[in-house]
């Protein structure tokens, strides 16, 4: 029991370094407001994507969904908070549509009109980049509405 006291002063020292170890990059806070035309919007699919992911390698994406006041906070796909370093390539998607009518619907349903232009729903095509820097923790996704 001794020895094992002994060590966990060096093992809480130490194991901070070891984090990135997996081969998976480190993560850092990220949230923000996600605006249509100037204005806060709910219910907005919004994706980080690393531009300078390569096939050879995991890809490690964020996204979130707008609350009510356009408030978003990042989970990336390891199911951890936050999102790599780097520039994103930023893609939103309109999630208040829906796709499908149910099973059994005699008539389509009067579906919402989309917010978004499609130009923002892929990161192919998205002109939104933002880079996610240590220490900065708030940001700004600003998407154009539909006119």
């Amino acid at each position: 029991m001794l020895r094992v006291r002994r060590l966990t002063p060096v093992l809480v020292a130490v194991l901070p370094f070891f984090g990135g170890c997996s081969g998976i990059p480190s993560l850092v806070a990220v949230e923000g407001v996600v605006t249509i035309g100037g204005n806060p919007a709910a219910n907005l699919l919004i994706q980080f994507t690393p531009k300078n992911w390569t096939t050879d390698s995991p890809i490690i994406s964020s996204h979130a969904v707008s609350d009510a006041n356009g408030r978003f906070v990042l989970m990336s796909t390891t199911n951890k908070p936050g999102a790599i370093l780097g520039t994103h390539k930023v893609t939103v998607v309109d999630n208040a549509l829906g796709t499908e009518d149910e099973p059994g619907d005699s008539k389509p349903k009067n579906r919402p009109r989309n917010r978004i232009p499609l130009i923002y729903n892929s990161a192919t095509t998205t002109p939104i980049e933002l880079a996610v820097e240590a220490g900065k923790k708030e940001y700004e996704v600003q998407v154009a509405g539909i006119r």
